[in-house]
């Protein structure tokens, strides 16, 4: 009778370790089948399926999307940079971590995303203002800009700090986006 027990047992901790492992795998599959789906033709299944990825917390999504982007130069990479900017905060972290390229199309790149981005992308501030770099001045400013109050007080701080070339730059974006008072509309 007892080992009856102990093998009744067995077979239900092996059966919830299977169930367990089928949800896991389950979720994999389903994972890499929205990644494929990442480069349909049609615009609204790309974006449908970084919603998705999103949802599923995917890393392995921004990294698909990331990968022409560090390997490729050019216009090839539009897809997968409105794709990266519609994940939105979900794809920051990984972003940032690209931006530690040394290719200067990769950075740009990368904060033309963070831009796009906008608000959400506010973690990036603090790396994205150490900026000081003649080539990525203005790529810098445009991407604070595009942050809201945060970029705004970011570039403030930018008028006081680095090169010139980019004080100026910050200066002028301020002047574009504040009205006469000085006030974020944001």
């Amino acid at each position: 009778m007892r080992g009856r027990r102990v093998a009744i047992v067995s077979f239900i901790v092996l059966a919830a370790a299977g169930v367990v492992l089928w949800l896991v795998a389950g979720e994999r599959i389903i994972e890499r089948w929205y990644i494929g789906r990442l480069d349909d033709s049609d615009r609204e299944v790309r974006s449908a399926a970084a919603r998705k990825l999103v949802e599923l917390e995917s890393r392995e999504a921004v990294r698909v999307l990331l990968e022409p982007i560090l390997t490729r130069e050019g216009a090839q990479t539009g897809v997968e940079r409105e794709l990266l900017a519609e994940m939105g905060w979900f794809a920051v972290r990984d972003l940032l971590e690209a931006f530690r390229s040394e290719r200067l199309f990769v950075r740009l790149q990368v904060l033309e995303i963070l831009g796009a981005i906008g608000p959400e992308a506010k973690d990036a501030i603090p790396v994205i203002e150490k900026i000081d770099d003649e080539y990525l001045g203005s790529a810098t400013v445009d991407a604070l800009a595009k942050m809201g109050d945060p970029g705004v007080a970011a570039l403030r701080r930018l008028q006081t700090s680095g090169s010139i070339q980019v004080q100026l730059l910050a200066s002028q974006k301020l002047i574009e986006l504040l009205p006469m008072g000085g006030a974020a509309d944001s």
